[in-house]
């Protein structure tokens, strides 16, 4: 219900609509930042549910558990405009590697952010903690394929698919070793 209730809010204050598919997760992206998420660092990898991180915003959340937050909010104005099952291909979750500033290639570590398929054709960076303010200003003017800022994309997801950035083929008699089966 809370996601809900943001999203609606989103949608009022941006005057959002369907015409403007693209102008979601940047609205959600500044309702992000000036909502104030405390960061933390988790001690052990968990990502927590929406509802969660809104009760833990003064607490302190990860990347992931921000990101799916946002994931989740952006999915919601969508669903409220009807076109999500259309369009869902076009947000990913993202799991890669980020860059330090000044220092490219310099991995600064892991981080989890989405990706937007824009109108225009190109893949941008919707960020939730790390390079927020930088995601914000750099929204369809930078594709994520020419921002320093991200390094290697280990794979991407959403509520439905996955996808490795690099083949794979997974037999069985791979997978049994993988698993320490034999």
């Amino acid at each position: 219900p809370s996601v809900t209730t943001i999203a609606l809010e989103i949608i009022r204050a941006n005057r959002l609509s369907s015409d403007d598919l693209d102008g979601v997760p940047l609205a959600v992206m500044k309702w992000i930042k000036a909502n104030k998420f405390k960061y933390a660092n988790e001690k052990v990898e968990l990502w927590k549910c929406p509802e969660e991180v809104l009760d833990d915003k003064d607490k302190g959340n990860d990347c992931d558990d921000i990101g799916i937050l946002e994931y989740y909010i952006i999915r919601k104005i969508f669903q409220e405009f009807n076109v999500w099952k259309k369009i869902k291909h076009r947000l990913k979750c993202v799991c890669g590697n980020v860059n330090r500033r000044g220092t490219i290639p310099s991995g600064a570590g892991g981080h989890f952010y989405l990706n937007w398929l824009h109108s225009d054709g190109h893949w941008y960076s919707v960020e939730s903690t790390y390079y927020l303010a930088n995601a914000i200003t750099n929204y369809d003017k930078l594709p994520q394929k020419y921002n320093p800022m991200y390094g290697t994309i280990w794979f991407t997801f959403n509520e439905d698919l996955s996808w490795s950035q690099k083949s794979i083929t997974v037999t069985k008699k791979s997978f049994i070793k993988e698993m320490n089966i034999i």
